[in-house]
């Protein structure tokens, strides 16, 4: 290139004006677009979805929870442990809250959950204790009237009920189902040996409403709603109302195809979510009368269950190919976080529950699958007791700068980080 000219770009010369020419770094929008800055205040979403919608504003994280408004991360709850000696490991395990407390029924035994009692913190979870004598046949399901009477239903044999506070189960009711569940004043039994896909309705410990209702299929969960009582089965979600002195049972959505649809069920918010085609749904009645099931944005493979714990959607879910086992999320209405994941084949996240308050660290409680343990997390904060996770990790939303078809180049990342009410992930990394 002859020297009278100043630069050359892809072999052409040029000359530069006295006086134009500016030391610089290269645009941080599209390449060869003028500078630009994006600045991320909201977060939400999270779900590792392939295909992020509008108001998704991380792709995953783990460890944490946003912040009140929405402007901000903090960290999710402290995990803690207890090993439940005597526990059926691999047994499915039935949970419910009867008088503020937990009980869990597993294997042949009927748990309550137990407070520290002594120590520097003894309301903290201390562990569990079986109570009465061991369920023969093995327990398929628990129900509670919510006041002091628990209902086991047993594999092979009539169910037995424990009163709270009592000594021993009573076993003098002669009604075999394969599963219960409590509403309207009444226990009610999803199926029985001899009629497993009937609904039954206890009107005593000896007898059922001659009427009944059959059902497509076997039921495979149920949970009491604010709009009646819905039971999941291989082939729809059916919904139980009181009717002009009777009972309307139909389903409400038809059509379930996967192994575990609506396997899991639960009330959050007042609506029923359930689990349907892979996914987390949330089952409403749009304005012309139907109803319909619509994603709330976590997937997978499998789910291990749904709970409802201080005012979030609990769900243990199989959602990343490869992992050993579930992990656990938590949904706030606005998008979902993951809690923990299953890093070792040891913390196979299944079965979550309520801990309704009962202990001071354990707000949620949740069961590691084929394990004897039960892990507890502290989702309320307490003067005395934080509870917060050790650390956290979050993966931002992809970002664009409003024009995803353009090539681009960083320049500067940077996070605006903060610690209220004490010392926390004193090491971050971005």
């Amino acid at each position: 290139m002859p020297e009278a000219y100043d630069i050359s770009l892809n072999g052409q010369g040029y000359m530069v004006a006295p006086g134009s020419y500016r030391r610089g770094l290269d645009a941080t929008g599209p390449v060869g677009g003028a500078p630009a800055r994006q600045v991320q205040r909201a977060w939400g979403g999270g779900a590792l979805q392939a295909l992020q919608a509008d108001g998704d504003r991380c792709w995953t994280s783990v460890g944490l929870l946003p912040l009140p408004g929405g402007g901000a991360v903090g960290p999710g709850p402290r995990e803690i442990s207890v090993t439940i000696a005597g526990l059926a490991a691999t047994a499915a395990r039935y949970g419910v809250i009867c008088g503020g407390r937990p009980y869990v029924a597993v294997g042949t035994a009927l748990w309550q959950i137990d407070q520290a009692g002594a120590g520097v913190n003894p309301g903290n979870l201390g562990g569990a204790t079986q109570l009465g004598a061991a369920v023969t046949g093995g327990a398929t399901g628990l129900a509670t009237d919510g006041v002091d009477r628990l209902f086991v239903s047993r594999a092979g044999g009539p169910y037995w009920v424990w009163t709270v506070g009592g000594g021993s189960f009573d076993t003098t009711p002669t009604l075999v189902f394969n599963g219960v569940a409590y509403f309207d004043g009444a226990l009610w039994g999803l199926g029985s040996p001899v009629e497993p896909s009937r609904l039954l309705r206890a009107t005593s410990p000896t007898a059922v409403d001659p009427a009944g209702w059959t059902l497509d299929s076997p039921p495979r969960a149920a949970a009491v709603a604010s709009d009646g009582l819905y039971v999941g089965t291989a082939g729809a979600l059916w919904r139980v109302r009181a009717s002009n002195g009777g009972y309307e049972v139909a389903p409400v959505v038809a059509g379930a195809a996967g192994p575990d649809d609506f396997g899991a069920l639960v009330d959050f918010g007042g609506e029923v979510y359930t689990w349907y085609g892979g996914q987390v749904m949330r089952h409403r009645v749009t304005a012309a009368g139907a109803a319909a099931l619509v994603p709330t944005g976590l997937r997978g493979t499998s789910c291990g269950g749904l709970a409802v714990a201080s005012g979030r959607l609990i769900a243990t879910v199989t959602d990343a190919p490869g992992t050993p086992g579930a992990a656990l999320w938590a949904y706030d209405g606005a998008g979902w976080w993951c809690l923990a994941r299953d890093n070792d084949g040891l913390h196979d996240y299944s079965a979550p529950l309520s801990g309704a308050g009962y202990c001071d660290d354990a707000d949620l409680l949740c069961w590691a699958f084929g394990q004897q343990t039960l892990f507890g997390y502290q989702l309320q904060s307490r003067v005395a007791q934080p509870g917060l996770a050790a650390g956290g990790e979050l993966t931002t939303a992809l970002w664009c700068g409003s024009d995803p078809d353009q090539e681009k180049a960083w320049v500067r990342v940077g996070a605006e980080l903060a610690w209220p009410g004490g010392d926390w992930a004193a090491n971050p990394t971005v």
